[in-house]
């Protein structure tokens, strides 16, 4: 019986991770073939942690293959496409950086009236040239082999780029 029940256990678990975690999982159709891409970024030299990557195509066909990663504590992005596949299709890209923080609205409770609710302001900890495709300065070009690349972004910023004010309309 305790035979059985071990090699019960084998088909229900073990088999189906090995395939789960040797990417038994179904690409999209027509995905293209990835290539994997790291990417660091560094502030007066210094990593940078936090920041969002994400990569916009700069010539058609590959804006379905969406293509991002999240810098870790050394600032580096192992990049990813559909949130999941490691690696980005080769291409043109224009990169886009995002680090925001959001400040205020401490007691912003439901007893609070609005009208003594605090302002709730978020600010951009990059500069904002590189929080859209249309500034931003950085390119990657993405070919059939492995990319590591690094891009200087200079001083570290706070930027205000939005800010809600309870009980007043916009």
């Amino acid at each position: 019986m305790k035979r059985i029940q071990f090699s019960l256990y084998i088909m229900l678990m073990v088999v189906p991770s090995f395939f789960i975690a040797c990417g038994g999982a179904k690409r999209p159709d027509g995905m293209p073939q990835l290539v994997p891409c790291q990417v660091t970024l560094t502030s007066q030299g210094q990593p940078v942690a936090g920041v969002s990557i994400t990569l916009i195509p700069k010539q058609s066909g590959l804006e379905r293959w969406s293509s991002a990663g999240l810098t870790d504590a050394s600032g580096t992005a192992a990049l990813v496409t559909y949130g999941q596949y490691k690696g980005v299709p080769s291409g043109e890209f224009k990169v886009v950086l995002g680090k925001t923080v959001t400040e205020g609205g401490e007691n912003d409770t439901e007893t609070t009236p609005l009208a003594k609710r605090e302002a709730i302001s978020t600010f951009s900890l990059v500069d904002v040239k590189y929080i859209q495709e249309a500034t931003t300065p950085l390119e990657l070009k993405v070919e059939n082999r492995s990319v590591a690349e690094s891009f200087e972004i200079g001083p570290e910023v706070k930027v205000l780029i939005d800010k809600f004010i309870p009980g007043k309309s916009l």
